[in-house]
């Protein structure tokens, strides 16, 4: 994992109080992490600065739009000023007319898409295994495993 993700400072974190989030963006951080709600909050705040952005992912994009962040995730993926140097990714299970429209006004005309349902060649896992932990201190290695999942498909993407 390291190896992939190099020398990010701020891979997992957990659930830092207000103040503790506050400090930690205006530091600098490699990773934001959050809701579209807590995210838009952080930049009207001026604790976010995307002048050297690269990457921004948008994990269940259906569900989001669907459940009405439409403005705070247009307020957020327009808050970049050159997007053509950022690549932006969108994860979404299913992919409706409504969210095409939406996701084609910040993706590349050149977008790729990998239909993990449908014919193309990249195929969802049919032998995946879940696995439950219920305890509260193991949420930082849910999220680094997710976002290790997020950057091998990026590096595939790309």
């Amino acid at each position: 994992m390291a190896e992939l993700l190099g020398s990010l400072r701020a891979v997992c974190m957990e659930i830092l109080l207000w103040g503790a989030q506050q400090a930690q963006l205006k530091r600098g951080v490699d990773i934001v992490w959050g809701t579209p709600g807590r995210v838009k909050d952080h930049i009207e705040r001026g604790n976010i600065d995307f002048r050297s952005l690269k990457f921004r992912v948008l994990d269940e994009v259906d569900e989001m739009l669907k459940i009405g962040f439409v403005d705070d995730v247009e307020f957020i993926l327009g808050k970049v000023e050159d997007a053509s140097l950022v690549q932006t990714v969108l994860f979404s299970a299913t992919l409706p007319v409504w969210v095409k429209h939406i996701a084609s006004k910040f993706l590349k005309p050149d977008k790729k898409t990998a239909d993990l349902v449908g014919n193309e060649k990249m195929k969802a896992s049919k032998n995946v295994r879940h696995i439950i932990i219920g305890l509260h201190f193991y949420w930082p290695i849910i999220i680094c495993l997710t976002f290790l999942f997020h950057a091998l498909v990026l590096q595939d993407l790309s």
